[in-house]
C-alpha cells in the first residue's frame, strides 16, 4: 500500500522533526499528534483498498468530518496561532 511505503520513506524526516520540535507541557508533540490524526486516515484507506468499503461508514464520516487538525493544542501552538483563530 503505497501510504505505508511513504510512512517508511519519511523516517528520516519524522526523526529530524521531532528533534526540532521544542519541549512541551502537552501531552502528545505535535509530531505524536499529527502520527495519532493520520492513523485514523491510513486505518480508513486500508479498509478501503482490501474490502472496497469502509466499516461504520457514517461513524467514519463523522469522524473525518471532526478531525480538526487545528484544533488540536499541539499542532496549533506550533503553527504559532490561537485554535481558534483556524475557524475550524
Amino acid at each position: 500500500m503505497q501510504l505505508n511505503v511513504d510512512y517508511q520513506n519519511t523516517k528520516q524526516e519524522r526523526k529530524q522533526i521531532a528533534a526540532l520540535a521544542p519541549a512541551s507541557e502537552e501531552e502528545f508533540t505535535v509530531l505524536e499528534e499529527i502520527e495519532l490524526l493520520t492513523s485514523d486516515i491510513r486505518s480508513y484507506a486500508n479498509q478501503i483498498q482490501t474490502r472496497g468499503w469502509i466499516e461504520n461508514e457514517q461513524e467514519a464520516i463523522k469522524r473525518l468530518q471532526m478531525m480538526g487538525i487545528f484544533d488540536v493544542p499541539a499542532i496549533a501552538k506550533s503553527m504559532r496561532l490561537p485554535c481558534q483563530n483556524y475557524g475550524f
